[in-house]
């Protein structure tokens, strides 16, 4: 039974088939004559069958010997292949960069940029972006779920020992409401008159109220909320004036105009945005991306 072959002598055998010609495969191949027949002979000892037809003027191949010459030509190929891609993975040239980010990060300027950057000087990397709420970036990084966070310092407040963080950015807060709320003819408020308000925030399995992102900056816990799944859905609840949301300033853009958006006063207006990645992760396109951070914040 055939347990394992080597690719060397695969190499040998596809120099003959296609010299037919013991002395020119031997010079081909950079070795002396008897060393290669040596290693044709082993060959067939292994396989248990006779590849080659010799004789005095001339070398073919035996049947076997031309099944044997098409699947080697392949394994070979592919082999090569498998070794150059190998290299390249070591190397961060190639592979897959999955990042979990949050709403606010997805709309900023960050991210694309840091992305297009990334895409340019590393073509082959496949990139995924998925958005995670904050309440379970933690979750979604330790777990392998993602291989890099984008979002919030608090997220990973306790697990420090766990995560390396790269500081990004820092978003500002503000308040959305609809434009028929009594507050749209503001242009800023103070957060303590708003403890009389339905806030409304982003739902999450590990974030009961949704109002994760809104108790980064409310120095009070809301007396209501109203719980969504998404961004558009905050931004259609808030529009219907069921209720005020703390966004991120980023989100803006993307709102709908309808929407009013006030300064906060009597907070402290920004939150922290940084790169988290596992502690123990030694991927070669992780340090990659992280390069790039520290080369362009």
């Amino acid at each position: 039974m055939i347990t394992m072959l080597e690719i060397k002598p695969m190499r040998y055998f596809i120099a003959i088939a296609e010299e037919l010609h013991f002395g020119r495969a031997a010079k081909r191949l950079h070795i002396v004559q008897p060393a290669l027949s040596m290693q044709i002979k082993k060959l067939e000892e292994t396989l248990g069958a006779n590849l080659l037809i010799r004789n005095r003027h001339q070398v073919s191949l035996t049947p076997i010997g031309e099944l044997f010459y098409k699947e080697a030509i392949d394994i070979v190929a592919r082999t090569e292949r498998l070794a150059t891609r190998v290299g390249l993975a070591s190397q961060g040239e190639i592979g897959q960069l999955k990042i979990g980010v949050s709403a606010s990060a997805l709309t900023s300027d960050i991210l694309p940029n840091l992305i297009k950057r990334f895409k340019t000087l590393y073509p082959h990397i496949q990139v995924e972006l998925k958005e995670v709420h904050p309440a379970t970036q933690q979750k979604s990084l330790l777990t392998r779920e993602v291989d890099i966070v984008i979002g919030p310092s608090q997220v990973f407040a306790g697990v420090q020992d766990k995560v390396n963080g790269i500081y990004l950015s820092q978003f500002g807060f503000k308040l959305a409401c609809s434009g028929e709320h009594s507050l749209a003819k503001h242009s800023r408020v103070d957060v303590e008159s708003l403890q009389q308000e339905t806030f409304v925030g982003l739902s999450a399995d590990e974030d009961v109220l949704g109002m994760m992102v809104t108790g980064f900056a409310l120095p009070f816990i809301p007396r209501h909320s109203i719980q969504v799944k998404s961004t558009a859905a905050l931004f259609s609840v808030v529009e219907s004036n069921l209720g005020v949301a703390i966004v991120s300033s980023a989100l803006e853009r993307t709102a709908p105009p309808n929407l009013a958006f006030l300064d906060l006063e009597g907070i402290e207006n920004n939150m922290p945005i940084y790169a988290f990645t596992r502690h123990s992760d030694q991927d070669p396109v992780l340090h990659h991306f992280n390069e790039l951070i520290l080369n362009q914040c």
